[in-house]
């Protein structure tokens, strides 16, 4: 009868094999995100190269080739941020008054939908749907992150999210613009 190692030791094995290919690449994955992405700011360049670093230790013995994973991963990490940075620039631009509607309207939130009435709105939803919706539009968490705090599936959460939508356009009287639905690219 052969006995396994305590936890311990086993983790701390598997931390010796990670520990070298975490000295060797982490120089290199911080040069390579700020090769592709020059004007980055430096904390968001940390911040994908630690959550890529993070994905790669947990599927540590998953992984045929890790050196590639990570890259992959490190790439993932850019696109996320670029739609992340498109996305609150679209939304910036949406609440930035303009200039000639203050000129026209003594009134800047004349015609539009003011934040005490997005929340009554959200309080109207089902508890679960306004979670995810919440998370979603107001926390800006990616569907996957979603699913994983609440325990349900990524597509219970896209439905969720659709279904909000729905029903707050109904409150609104808007029209879905194809935006905001909370469909992530894949």
């Amino acid at each position: 009868m052969t006995s396994q190692p305590p936890a311990n030791e086993a983790a701390r094995a598997y931390d010796a094999d990670f520990a070298p290919f975490f000295a060797d690449y982490q120089p290199k994955a911080v040069r390579y995100v700020v090769s592709l992405e020059p004007a980055m700011p430096y904390h968001d360049v940390r911040e994908i190269v630690s959550q890529a670093f993070l994905s790669t230790y947990t599927r540590w013995d998953e992984i045929a080739n890790p050196g590639a994973y990570l890259f992959q991963t490190l790439r993932n990490g850019i696109r996320g941020h670029h739609r992340t940075s498109v996305r609150n620039a679209l939304l910036l631009e949406r609440l930035t008054p303009s200039r000639t509607s203050q000129v026209d309207s003594p009134d800047p939130l004349e015609g539009k939908i003011a934040y005490d009435d997005v929340i009554a709105a959200l309080q109207q939803l089902p508890p679960k749907m306004r979670q995810v919706a919440v998370m979603k539009w107001m926390l800006d968490q990616p569907d996957s992150l979603i699913a994983e705090a609440l325990g349900i599936r990524r597509s219970t959460v896209t439905t969720h999210l659709t279904e909000a939508a729905r029903r707050l356009q109904k409150l609104f009287g808007t029209t879905a613009t194809g935006r905001g639905t909370g469909k992530e690219e894949r």
